[in-house]
């Protein structure tokens, strides 16, 4: 068989696929399907369509709205430090043992525990005297000796009165001067004068031993030397404490420092001579602040950290701030600048801390305005860094009612 021809062969079958023509072609691949969106919301919408109100102007008029112009104010700058508060030196006190003795309750309550609040002069607890066994063995010999002298002056009584009625007796039948009658009478009042003495000797002496027995004798009530809270309580009811002796610790809680360590390097940018502004640590800037003044207190520093300490003093507020609570303070800077200023009942919020004003589109429209709250000042007014325009017409009176309305669980 002759050998096949290679360029002859290939020739022939690309003649035979160019005549093939179109009708031969591999049909093409159907597109890859889309994939599925991850989320389809249904009638979408922007956030001002959803939060423009139309009132009535009688609904108006009912919720007491009243608008005024938003204002670009200068303001103070203002750093936020931590800081710690202490009670400053000189406003504890410890209560001692006078001398010593056995520890009961005091005549109303009892012992009282650390974190109770005590007033100056307080009974916070009765100590009783421990007596010496030799005072206890004087105190029986006493009581026996009195028992004598109070027998002893009854049976002279009992004489005195048998003498009297004799005297009168005989004076009755003019045997005797009246001057002897007096003398009788005088010598009864004497008898029982000594059986009254004997009488009172005895009773003093018989609750002395009584109370030595029971030991509770001579006794000391311990009192708050201030007002303020028990800082520690380091006895029980029944114990037997030496003299000298500290048995509580009070300490006065109606001011606290507040020690803030700033950096050295960011000293020099803060106005010591500025109040401070004190709140919880974590605080949103919503939370109310605490007004704090400069502190008289010595200067102290940290080598170690490379701070410097900075010491104010605000009012405890009852239970709001505590010793040895961490807090987050805001210090006044040098210089100042500027922020959106609205009254502090213009600002609501949303169930996810968002914070928002009404803008007054109308005298009867209005709509929801995002706003980012800066910090609040004490006289009632909120500092926003961002909002609408300066000049921007918003709602300072009825927000709240407003936003209830549009809630759907107002007027």
């Amino acid at each position: 068989m002759p050998p096949v021809n290679s360029s002859r062969a290939s020739g022939a079958l690309l003649a035979a696929i160019l005549l093939a023509g179109p009708g031969c072609e591999k049909p093409d691949a159907p597109p890859p399907a889309k994939s599925a969106p991850p989320a389809v919301v249904d009638s979408p919408r922007k956030e001002s369509e959803l939060t423009t109100i139309t009132l009535t102007q009688q609904a108006v008029e009912r919720l007491g709205v009243r608008v005024a112009a938003i204002e670009r104010v200068p303001v103070e700058r203002r750093g936020s430090f931590g800081a710690v508060l202490e009670v400053p030196p000189g406003r504890s006190a410890p209560v001692l043992a006078p001398h010593d003795g056995r520890l009961a309750r005091p005549p109303v309550g009892s012992l009282p525990l650390p974190g109770k609040a005590v007033k100056t002069g307080e009974a916070l607890a009765i100590l009783y005297a421990i007596v010496p066994p030799a005072e206890r063995i004087r105190l029986e010999e006493a009581v026996k000796s009195s028992e004598g002298l109070l027998a002893t002056a009854r049976a002279r009584a009992d004489g005195s009165r048998k003498v009297l009625e004799r005297a009168r007796e005989v004076f009755q039948r003019d045997a005797s001067s009246a001057r002897a009658l007096d003398d009788a009478q005088a010598a009864e009042l004497v008898a029982l004068a000594e059986v009254k003495a004997a009488e009172v000797n005895h009773d003093t002496l018989g609750r002395q031993l009584s109370r030595v027995e029971a030991g509770t004798s001579a006794a000391s009530t311990l009192t708050s030397p201030l007002d303020g809270i028990v800082r520690s309580a380091r006895v029980v009811e029944g114990q037997t404490v030496a003299s000298g002796s500290v048995a509580f610790e009070v300490e006065s809680t109606a001011a606290l420092w507040v020690r803030v360590p700033l950096p050295s390097a960011e000293a020099s940018g803060v106005d010591a001579t500025a109040p401070a502004f004190v709140r919880p640590l974590g605080a949103a800037a919503s939370s109310p602040s605490f007004e704090a003044r400069p502190a008289l207190a010595p200067p102290s520093a940290d080598a170690a950290s490379l701070t410097v300490d900075l010491v104010y003093e605000v009012q405890s507020q009852g239970s709001a701030l505590r010793p040895g609570e961490r807090v987050q303070c805001l210090l006044k800077l040098q210089g100042s600048t500027e922020a959106l200023q609205v009254p502090w009942a213009a600002v609501v919020f949303d169930s996810y801390g968002g914070a928002w004003v009404y803008e007054s589109r109308s005298p009867v429209v209005f709509v929801r305005r995002r706003v980012e709250l800066s910090h609040t000042s004490p006289d009632g007014a909120a500092y926003l860094t961002r909002g609408p325009e300066p000049g921007t017409q918003v709602v300072v009176e009825g927000a709240a009612e407003l936003n209830g309305t549009e809630l759907g669980y107002g007027k």
